[in-house]
């Protein structure tokens, strides 16, 4: 069986290939178990075990574990590792012949770990990174930040969108989460002073240099599995900074600080008191987005649905998506996807458009809340989807004091405001205050 490529298919199966002509023995690790390959002239074939797009695997050699630069690698499990990568039909991670964004890895001494840090920042093609609204991304445990752009292709999947013309561009900020508190020659894992890092040092840092974010409409913060629980901190200790929140195959609470088998530091469990800023009534105020969700075979979804009840107690509106999938990439990919969207959709339908009149009320009103705008007729259901109490919701609509709009933003307890007069008082805003009036994220 001679075949150009190392992964192919036959008879609608598939199949991986490699050239070990003088190994002995070759076999695939994939979790507990282990798959034989078979000896076919100079190649080495073995049927796939799995149809998912991304897998890691552990190749043997011999009975040796190696790492094969001719598959992908990653870092995984708290070492790099190869894999294997199916198509799945998803035009969003695949490589096409389009403006690509930028990747530049920075590195800094922090005062904080005592010890050298990195991050990875994602810029946008054909943009300048001034004035541009930037997501900070956290990784799982084991990974680091370069599984962001390897095994979960983030660049590739805002590249296509914004090609596609579905989301604006933005930045990302990829930091490494296992962060290694150094004390003189002895390093030990400390994954709580990322947020300290991140909001004291990485954010005035990176912010001022590329001069993107800036403010808490132009922030926002996601993560995985451990990087959620960090993105939970770091957003309930930190309101102010950040307007977009996304939890991925993740954790309200933090279970890892304090736990004798996942905590290498020896300390006292953790109170959650991060979780005390969802009692406050304003915390439906702080965030545009707050997006939880998970896959439908993880591990970890009792501790997620459990987590439901701690989202009822405390009334927080969240969008809440359950995926195929268990505790890897193959669920965090479409949960990044969608969560960029989500952002972007919101900001389209953040315009607001105020007369003479409304606008020093409205702008009052923005200080303290999150401002909606209600003028496109398609963003109806979208917008009636997310209405939060105590919010600002505005319809462009002269036709009526009251549009059903409006009223159903009403009985949510939200703050209206009408568009009566808009029309008569348009040129005057626009000459003193600009063509629109735009608050949000971007």
């Amino acid at each position: 069986m001679e075949q150009s490529s190392m992964l192919f298919q036959k008879d609608g199966k598939n199949y991986l290939q490699l050239d070990c002509e003088n190994a002995k023995e070759l076999s695939m690790k994939l979790g507990e178990k282990t798959y034989p390959f078979t000896k076919d002239g100079k190649k080495w074939i073995l049927e796939l075990p799995f149809s998912t797009a991304v897998n890691y695997v552990q190749i043997c050699v011999d009975g040796q574990e190696v790492l094969l630069p001719e598959l992908p690698i990653g870092h995984g499990y708290c070492h790099l590792y190869n894999y294997i990568e199916l198509p799945d039909g998803n035009e969003l991670t695949e490589i096409r012949d389009i403006p690509h964004g930028t990747l530049v890895h920075e590195f800094y001494m922090s005062g904080i770990s005592n010890n050298w840090e990195r991050f990875i920042v994602y810029l946008p093609p054909c943009v300048p990174s001034a004035g541009l609204p930037v997501l900070y991304l956290q990784h799982g445990f084991g990974e680091s930040e370069i599984s962001w752009t390897t095994t979960g292709k983030a660049n590739i999947i805002l590249d296509n969108l914004i090609e596609m013309g579905k989301i604006k561009p933005f930045a990302l900020v990829m930091c490494d989460g296992m962060v290694k508190e150094k004390f003189g020659l002895e390093e030990r894992l400390n994954h709580v002073l990322l947020e300290r890092m991140l909001v004291e040092e990485i954010i005035p840092m990176v912010e001022k240099k590329y001069q993107f974010g800036g403010c808490k409409e132009k922030r926002g913060m996601a993560g995985l599995s451990m990087g959620s629980v960090q993105t939970t901190r770091t957003v309930c200790d930190h309101p102010d900074l950040f307007s977009e929140v996304g939890i991925f195959s993740g954790f309200l609470r933090d279970f890892i600080e304090g736990n004798p088998d996942r905590d290498v530091v020896d300390r006292k469990p953790y109170e959650q008191t991060h979780l005390k800023a969802m009692d406050n009534p304003a915390f439906n105020s702080y965030f545009h987005t707050f997006l939880r969700c998970i896959g439908d075979k993880d591990s970890f979804l009792p501790r997620f649905l459990a987590e439901d009840e701690i989202i009822r107690e405390k009334g927080v509106h969240e969008i809440r998506r359950i995926y195929p999938g268990e505790h890897d990439w193959n669920v965090w990919r479409p949960c990044f996807a969608d969560f960029a969207q989500m952002i972007e959709s919101y900001k389209r339908a953040s315009i607001v458009t105020l007369d003479r009149i409304q606008l020093k009320e409205a702008m009052i009103m923005a200080r303290t809340a999150n401002v909606f705008a209600r003028v496109e007729p398609e963003l109806k259901e979208q917008a009636e989807s997310v209405f939060r109490s105590g919010q600002f919701y505005f319809d462009a609509c002269c036709n009526s004091s009251k549009t059903a709009f409006l009223k159903n933003a009403e009985k949510k307890g939200c703050k209206i405001l009408n568009g009566l007069g808009m029309s008569s008082s348009r040129g005057l805003l626009r000459s003193n205050y600009g063509p629109d009036r735009r608050l949000h994220w971007m």
